[in-house]
């Protein structure tokens, strides 16, 4: 094969990518499961979890995919799961790497069909079931979003007396936006910050569309907000939630927010009422919440822990990974 390494590996990816084909019906097809990749957000992620092989590969001299062998891959693996211990990553950071390079045997073999006389059909099976065991060497996740978060958050918002504050914390749960970002800043900003109708608008002034969120596939509409130090985040807000919030503020022009003392006191008095008040957590607990479920989210999606978290960091308004998970540790 011609090219790059990374390039071969894109080729190869290419030939069990089925983008407009039904998923549902592979599934059917294939005995529940389909060998396919059937969208570009899941052919980025199998690619970028195969370029370490790229470098692996060339330390050996090997600059052709189509020379790659089931004894390779098992070298390989043993290369990364030194790597992962030695770093102290998850065992998922390490099993979505397993199962990227069932993607790679796939398009390999479906590359072989198509361009070579003689096809060669690959099978790195043993190799991969192999490692799937020896990943009990890793920690089953190395996500601390579970400590700080409420056990009944939902319990919560249920009780806040005031159709604005369940509105915000439904924000807060849902979306991670910190009180700024839902009108209640700690510092006072000159006339506030009130979510309004144009944090849902884009530059022309229209509405955002819903879209399906790039984790979970269900409906969303984006908005943004202006939180920490003024500094704007996009977030993803439930299609449901978003007409709730919507028609609040076609009603209320004035935006939605309160001052952050009156806010604190009505969450701080839920979670008194719904037995879950614990010396430190405020109107920060709905934001552990969302950084836990997010994360599981992305974990169901077949993302590996460093990029689940990730991806939380981004959504949490965060410039690094470490600094969301030592925040929630």
């Amino acid at each position: 094969m011609r090219g790059s390494i990374k390039t071969q590996i894109t080729a190869a990816l290419k030939c069990c990518t089925r983008i407009k084909e039904s998923r549902h019906r592979q599934k059917q097809l294939h005995g529940g499961r389909s060998p396919f990749i059937h969208s570009m957000g899941t052919f980025d992620r199998t690619a970028r979890r195969l370029w370490p092989l790229c470098g692996w590969l060339k330390s050996r001299g090997v600059t052709d995919i189509e020379l790659l062998t089931d004894d390779m891959v098992k070298q390989y693996l043993e290369h990364r799961l030194a790597y992962h211990c030695d770093k102290g990553n998850s065992r998922q950071t390490f099993k979505v790497e397993v199962a990227a390079l069932g993607n790679l045997e796939r398009g390999l073999s479906l590359f072989s069909q198509k361009h070579r006389a003689v096809p060669v059909d690959y099978d790195f099976s043993k190799a991969r079931k192999s490692f799937t065991a020896k990943a009990r060497l890793l920690s089953k996740t190395t996500s601390a979003y579970e400590n700080r978060a409420l056990p009944d958050p939902l319990a919560l918002i249920a009780a806040l007396e005031e159709p604005h504050h369940k509105l915000m914390a439904a924000l807060q749960y849902h979306c991670g936006c910190r009180t700024e970002g839902v009108g209640a800043p700690q510092r006072d900003y000159p006339n506030g910050n009130p979510l309004k109708m144009e944090n849902f608008a884009g530059s022309d002034g229209k509405l955002l569309p819903t879209q399906k969120d790039p984790v979970t596939g269900e409906m969303v509409r984006p908005f943004w907000t202006k939180e920490k130090g003024g500094k704007v985040a996009w977030k993803y807000c439930p299609a449901s939630l978003a007409r709730d919030v919507l028609d609040w503020l076609d009603e209320q022009p004035e935006g939605l927010g309160d001052s952050y003392p009156v806010y604190l006191a009505a969450v701080n008095k839920a979670m008194r009422e719904t037995c879950q008040s614990i010396r430190g957590k405020g109107t920060h607990a709905l934001r552990f919440n969302f950084a836990q479920r997010r994360y599981r989210q992305c974990v169901a999606a077949g993302m590996g822990d460093e990029e689940a978290k990730r991806l939380v960091s981004r959504e949490m308004s965060h410039n690094r990974p470490d600094i969301t998970e030592g925040y929630y540790g």
